[in-house]
């Protein structure tokens, strides 16, 4: 059977993960629990973070992977010690729009579908969406359909179960906007609400685009969705007026917060889908911080070094961030606290299928590399950060 995650097996999956303690602190504005899990018991805390995206789906099964070969020491992490580590595990920080997303692949890859077979329409769309951005590039003003939603043109609001029905409607009205494209349900990014949590900072240039009334739509591949109104690539936050932290963010905020304040937090992984990179630098004049120069350096030294360190396993690129459009939530939270790096996993492009269109060259090398790297900053971080 094909590797393809949906709501159901990722319940199932954390279901068995036995010698973990689950813990239950927060829920989606739609009444969603946010899976939250801890490992170990030693004052190195390290906090792992999948499913920022709903549409990168890589990401919560690479972090169901860490959780079980940690948790059962399986593989390299045979000798993990958990009297050193406490490890927080939050293998999908936006359940609505995971929902989401898998519904809508669903509507052309069952459960029971063989892998061979979902390799085959993963490449496809990874083909379709790679040329997406190709005519982009040489027609930026086209907000026609893409190649890669025609493919799903019949995913709709209606594939999402009604045991997620208060989650359903919501996207059945974000859908019934003439401006959203049919078969733009597949690259949900967005909670159910239509906001984006990463766009989700009060530093967003998006919030003086809606003040201004400023139609804008997404880049690339995504030209023709606009991220001035809820939609599947989202807009900052509900009121622009009144800013407030989506609960989702505010959860994972209030948790690094705790644990940097209780001089604990070591190193925080924010996996997402994509790209082949490692987000790392604190663009200090980008966001409101307090700190002096010696603790804006020592954020900055501590972050190079682990991107450098995970670099060493998996080859991806540094990313500094000066070419950012939109001020990130995990942009502000490099300028608060140390150690917190984003790693885009797969260098096969074309979320959510995409990273699944070669598994024997791109799946299963981004997944193995991935794992070396954080067992090997695992063993880095006590005696260097």
């Amino acid at each position: 059977m094909n590797y393809i995650l949906d709501y159901d097996i990722l319940n199932e999956k954390l279901s068995k993960m036995i010698n973990l303690n689950r813990c239950s602190y927060a829920k989606t504005r739609l009444g969603y629990e946010i899976p939250y899990y801890t490992y170990g018991s030693g004052d190195n805390h390290v906090v792992i973070v999948g499913g920022t995206h709903g549409s990168e789906i890589i990401s919560v099964d690479f972090v169901l992977r860490l959780m079980d070969q940690i948790s059962n020491k399986k593989g390299i992490f045979k000798s993990f010690d958990e009297s050193k580590y406490t490890i927080h595990f939050i293998p999908v920080q936006n359940p609505e729009g995971f929902i989401v997303s898998t519904s809508a692949i669903r509507t052309l890859i069952p459960k029971n579908m063989l892998i061979d077979e979902c390799e085959k329409i993963c490449k496809d769309y990874y083909e379709n969406y790679r040329q997406d951005d190709i005519n982009v590039k040489n027609n930026p003003n086209d907000r026609s359909l893409k190649l890669h939603q025609k493919m799903f043109i019949n995913s709709s609001y209606e594939c999402i179960s009604d045991k997620h029905i208060k989650l359903k409607e919501s996207i059945k009205n974000i859908l019934s906007d003439s401006r959203i494209p049919k078969g733009s349900m597949i690259c949900y990014r967005s909670n159910g609400s239509g906001i984006e949590l990463n766009r989700n900072t009060r530093f967003n240039q998006g919030i003086k685009d809606i003040k201004n009334n400023k139609t804008v739509y997404g880049l690339n591949r995504y030209n023709n969705i606009p991220t001035t109104i809820p939609s599947p690539i989202g807009i900052p936050c509900i009121d622009v007026n009144n800013f407030e932290y989506e609960l989702e963010n505010k959860f994972l905020y209030k948790l690094l917060d705790k644990l940097f304040n209780d001089k604990k937090l070591k190193c925080c992984f924010l996996f997402h889908g994509t790209g082949g990179e490692i987000y790392y630098k604190p663009i200090f004049e980008s966001y409101e911080n307090n700190l002096d120069d010696i603790e804006k350096e020592k954020i900055e030294k501590i972050n190079l070094d682990i991107a450098l360190k995970y670099q060493e396993y998996t080859g991806y690129r540094l990313t500094d961030n000066k070419d950012e459009k939109f001020e990130s939530f995990d942009g502000y939270m490099r300028t608060l606290y140390p150690g917190i790096i984003l790693i885009e996993l797969s260098k096969m492009g074309g979320n959510p299928l995409g990273p699944y269109g070669d598994i024997e060259k791109n799946y299963i090398p981004t997944i193995e590399s991935n794992l070396k790297a954080v067992e090997s900053i695992l063993e880095y971080l006590p005696n260097k950060v």
